[in-house]
């Protein structure tokens, strides 16, 4: 099968969408193996990009354009 080239961050060897139960139990599994602390990968963002994008909602904020 042909790798497909679809611009995602996270496919199967083939470039297709990687379904969200396979990615939780390879993360899992990765978790588990490296002994590391269990985080969501929602908590892995880096903290200025939810807080950047709040700033632009606060009236005369300077990232506000």
């Amino acid at each position: 099968m042909a790798r497909h080239d679809t611009g995602m961050i996270f496919t199967t060897r083939y470039g297709l969408p990687v379904e969200p139960r396979n990615f939780n139990r390879s993360y899992d599994s990765r978790i588990a193996s490296g002994g590391v602390p269990k985080i969501t990968v929602h908590d892995a963002r880096p903290p200025a990009v939810h807080s950047g994008s709040t700033w632009t909602y606060i009236p005369g904020s300077p990232w506000r354009s």
